[in-house]
């Protein structure tokens, strides 16, 4: 269990192509997504996309991703609601 979450760092403007890196509060920074596991230690860092673009694509392009979906990092079943199927938990 860990948490995965992207905050926006601010960074001075590029020339080229300012208005793509433009986030929703009207800044240019870059947007971040880490990783952290239970014991708060880092695990995965994400540094490569403008302001402008939403956590959801970052998530859906970063390697963590893959390795959760290959089997990676391996999944640890769990009974929800009794007498259901087990669902993944990671």
């Amino acid at each position: 269990m860990g948490e995965v979450d992207g905050t926006h760092i601010p960074v001075k403007e590029h020339p080229e192509n300012a208005s793509d890196c433009i986030n929703r509060k009207r800044y240019t920074p870059a947007n971040v997504q880490a990783t952290y596991d239970y014991n708060y230690r880092l695990v995965d860092v994400v540094v490569k996309w403008p302001g402008s673009v939403q956590d959801v694509r970052i998530f859906k392009n970063s390697t963590l991703k893959f390795k959760l979906r290959d089997g990676f990092i391996p999944a640890c079943y769990k009974t929800i609601v009794e007498g259901k199927d087990v669902v993944p938990v990671y």
